[in-house]
C-alpha cells in the first residue's frame, strides 16, 4: 500500500509540473514569484516520494558486488542511449528554453526537460541506492549514520539552489554548503569491507567492471552547465537546470559520490589481489578447525 501511495504521489506531481511548462509556453509570460514556488515545491515533493519509493523497493536486496556494479554499468548505459533520444525531441539537439526568460520555445519542450529530469534522477537515485548496500554491508551504527548523514547534507545542498534561475552559477554560498556533503561523501566511500571476501576472479572482474563504470560516470558530470567539458548527453544538465536547481545539484553529488566510490574500490580491489590467496587459505583453515569442532563435540 505504502509503495502505491508513494507511487501515486509522484505522478500526481510529475503531471502538475509538465502542465506548469505547459502553462508557460502556452501563455508566454514569466510566471509569479508565487507560481514558481509552488512548482519547486511540488517537484521536490514529487521526487522525494521517487526516492522513498525506490528506497523501499532496494532495501532488502542482497549486495553481489560484481552484479551492482555490472548492473550499474547496464543501466548507465540504457540511461545515456534514453536521454540522447529525449534530446531528440524538436527542436532536436538543444534544450528549447528561451535564455532570457527561461520559457519554453515550443510545446514538446516541457515534455523534453520532464523527460530528461525523470531519467537522470531515477538513474542518480538508484546508483546511491545500489551502493548503498555495498557501503552497508556491515550495518553498523557508525556506518548508517554516516549513510544518512551525507544524505542529509547532500539534500542541503541542493536546496541552497532552491528557485535559483538555470543560467545562475554555482555560487559560494553553494560551494560551501557542498563541502560537508563531499566530506561525508569521501568517508563513505572507503566502506569496501566486501572486497577481502572476494575470490581472485571476482576481484578481477569487478576491478574492471568498476573501471568502465567510473569512465562512464566522469561522462556524467556536472552540476553547472557553465563548466566546460565533455557531456555523453550533451544538454542534459542543462535540461535538468530548467526543470529543477535542487535536483540538478542532488543528482550531480549522487553522481561525484559513484566516481568516489568506483575509483576507491576499483584502487581497492587493485590492491587485494595479492592477499586473496591468503584470506582463503585462513579461511580454510578456519573451516576445517569448525569441522573439527563439531566432531569433537559429537565424540
Amino acid at each position: 500500500m505504502q509503495h502505491i501511495l508513494l507511487g501515486v504521489l509522484w505522478a500526481v506531481c510529475y503531471v502538475l509540473a509538465l502542465g506548469y511548462h505547459l502553462l508557460l509556453w502556452s501563455t508566454g509570460d514569466v510566471p509569479s514569484t508565487t507560481v514558481a514556488l509552488v512548482y519547486h515545491v511540488v517537484v521536490l515533493t514529487g521526487y522525494t516520494a521517487l526516492w522513498f519509493l525506490l528506497s523501499s523497493l532496494f532495501r532488502y536486496r542482497h549486495p553481489v558486488p560484481g552484479r551492482v556494479f555490472w548492473g550499474m554499468l547496464l543501466f548507465g548505459g540504457l540511461y545515456v542511449v534514453l536521454a540522447y533520444l529525449a534530446m531528440q525531441i524538436p527542436p532536436a539537439g538543444i534544450v528549447g528554453m528561451a535564455m532570457d526568460r527561461d520559457l519554453p520555445l515550443a510545446p514538446s519542450v516541457p515534455f523534453k526537460i520532464s523527460l530528461q529530469a525523470l531519467l537522470k534522477a531515477g538513474f542518480a537515485f538508484v546508483l546511491l541506492l545500489r551502493f548503498r548496500s555495498l557501503v552497508l554491508v556491515k550495518r553498523t551504527r557508525s556506518s548508517q549514520r554516516n549513510w544518512n548523514l551525507m544524505i542529509g547534507l547532500m539534500v542541503v545542498a541542493s536546496l541552497s539552489g532552491f528557485m535559483k534561475s538555470p543560467r545562475e552559477e554555482v555560487s559560494l554560498v553553494q560551494g560551501l554548503a557542498i563541502i560537508p556533503a563531499v566530506v561525508l561523501m569521501v568517508i563513505n566511500a572507503f566502506r569496501l569491507s566486501w572486497i577481502v571476501s572476494l575470490s581472485f576472479r571476482a576481484k578481477m572482474a569487478t576491478s574492471a567492471i568498476a573501471f568502465l563504470l567510473l569512465l562512464l560516470l566522469l561522462s556524467l558530470a556536472g552540476i553547472d552547465s557553465g563548466v566546460e567539458g565533455f557531456e555523453a548527453v550533451p544538454g542534459a544538465t542543462q535540461a535538468l537546470l530548467y526543470y529543477s536547481y535542487p535536483l540538478a545539484i542532488f543528482t550531480g553529488l549522487a553522481i561525484y559520490f559513484g566516481i568516489l566510490y568506483c575509483t576507491t574500490a576499483f584502487l581497492s580491489l587493485l590492491f587485494h589481489l595479492p592477499t586473496t590467496s591468503d584470506f582463503q587459505r585462513k579461511a580454510g583453515e578456519m573451516a576445517i578447525m569448525h569441522s573439527l569442532s563439531n566432531l569433537v563435540g559429537q565424540v
